[in-house]
């Protein structure tokens, strides 16, 4: 019975959680279960993708009016009390999460809403909200011969063509497709997100990089050589097309070099951030000092790994990273795990667009938790005034006293 009430529950706060209708409290307990254990923290990042959400339950595209519930029910063969929703889609997409993660925990289904509740959390929390703005899918691409385009606010479709190259946006997407010139040079593009900005990059090879807020990432328009080079300034989470005769090399000017084939990988290499890291997902990639040639005193990382490359030009390796944590902003979290009140603000900071200004002594106290990153900015300062930190805000500054 105990199994049976706890899986309603986490069910529950996860429902609030995708809805951002947590309150304070809940908080505290949903983050409290995402710590137990990894698989936790997995479900919940999944159940976040829509698309993964869509493979898990291919009924969520019907489920947009009162109806949708008998369907739904009738496709998990289970029974469930008849629920009247009039929120529309976010609600159900939330609904259809729960359903899974109790599927998943071996719950039963059955889900009980109380409207005048939700209206109650829903009114407390927009009288606690900060005008303040989460990031969003904002950047701008400067092409070889220097125009600038404006990646947000530019009409989905062709943006421009660069010799025989096409490159196309899509909703937060912009791709490169064809060979390049026909006389073999190669033209330069940068891609570069504002504070507060995030945008995805499909490269000429077929290689996917997600570029975090405040970053910068110089590519090729076509990889007409033996190797294919990048740079890149800031944070970035790449997919790279396997090529083993063209290798793939991730530049960070003054730090280090990525080397690799084909692989998954996370670098956070932030000027202000006093260490850069490297973790890797799936396959290998080699690591160099710049200046470095050659593979002879290349590190290698396998999955599951955590360079750390100091500012001294040393490099520790960590053997069990936790990925979810270094993975959180591509999968639109933020995921403190004893951070420092430093450290959450630098990337509050570069995610809401907002200055931070430290007044008195800094509180030494560190901080665990999991929060959406479309979510008002009150609700990781209230996390954080928990553990005594006080805030004061003044237009787009955040103020520690």
């Amino acid at each position: 019975m105990d199994h049976f009430k706890n899986s309603i529950r986490h069910a529950e706060l996860i429902s609030r959680f995708l809805q951002q209708e947590l309150t304070p409290e809940d908080d505290i307990e949903l983050q409290a279960w995402l710590l137990e254990k990894p698989e936790n923290r997995q479900w919940l990042a999944e159940l976040s993708n829509p698309d993964l959400l869509k493979s898990e339950l291919k009924i969520l595209d019907a489920i947009n009016t009162d109806g949708g519930w008998d369907k739904l029910k009738a496709s998990m063969e289970v029974a469930a009390p008849v629920v009247t929703l009039s929120q529309g889609r976010t609600k159900w997409w939330a609904i259809a999460a729960s359903i899974i993660v109790l599927v998943s925990l071996g719950g039963v289904l059955r889900f009980y809403f109380n409207a005048a509740d939700e209206e109650l959390v829903e009114n407390a929390n927009q009288k606690n909200e900060i005008p303040i703005l989460p990031g969003g899918d904002k950047a701008y691409l400067t092409l070889a011969d220097g125009k600038i385009i404006v990646l947000d606010s530019a009409v989905n479709g062709n943006l421009a063509n660069q010799g025989s190259v096409t490159i196309i946006k899509l909703d937060g997407l912009i791709s490169y497709n064809g060979s390049g010139n026909a006389d073999g040079t190669v033209a330069y593009n940068t891609i570069t997100t504002p504070r507060g900005g995030q945008f995805q990059l499909l490269l000429a090879d077929g290689s996917k990089v997600w570029l975090n807020a405040a970053s910068s990432f110089r590519f090729p328009t076509s990889f007409p050589g033996s190797e294919r080079k990048v740079e890149l300034s800031g944070e970035a989470y790449f997919e790279v097309a396997h090529n083993a005769s063209k290798p793939f090399m991730v530049q960070v000017p003054g730090k280090i070099d990525v080397l690799v084939t084909g692989t998954s990988f996370n670098i956070n290499a932030y000027q202000d951030e006093v260490i850069a890291r490297t973790a890797l997902v799936e396959g290998e990639v080699k690591l160099r000092l710049p200046g470095q040639k050659g593979n002879v005193n290349a590190m290698v990382l396998s999955p599951g790994q955590l360079a750390n490359i100091h500012s001294t030009g040393s490099i520790s390796i960590s053997k069990n990273a936790d990925l979810d944590e270094i993975l959180a902003w591509k999968n639109g979290y933020f995921m403190f795990n004893n951070a420092s009140v430093e450290s959450i603000l630098r990337q509050i900071s570069r995610w809401y667009d907002v200055e931070v200004v430290y007044k008195g002594k800094l509180n030494e106290e560190t901080f665990s938790g999991i929060v959406n990153r479309k979510s008002s900015i009150s609700k990781i300062l209230r996390i954080m005034e928990e553990g005594g930190v006080k805030f004061k805000i003044e237009e787009n500054k955040i103020i520690v006293e």
